[in-house]
């Protein structure tokens, strides 16, 4: 699980995402690795309405790959 599942930040602002092994993970095989994805979403905040000019807005998603 991902803690903060979602959260917004302010330009140039860093933050922390910790990911945390859930109870059902015990289940896994113990004999190799197992693969888990975290996937990630950034999307732009909205443009202004009056700019007067033409804006393309492109939302990044990411994803990471974990071992356990």
């Amino acid at each position: 699980v991902a803690l903060p599942p979602i959260q917004r930040l302010e330009p140039k602002a860093t933050t922390q995402v910790r990911i945390v092994k859930q109870a059902s993970t015990a289940k896994l095989p113990g004999d190799r690795e197992t693969l888990f994805f975290y996937n990630m979403r950034e999307i732009p905040p909205s443009p202004e309405k009056n700019s007067g000019h033409a804006v393309l807005q492109v939302a990044i998603q990411s994803r990471i790959k974990v071992k356990s």
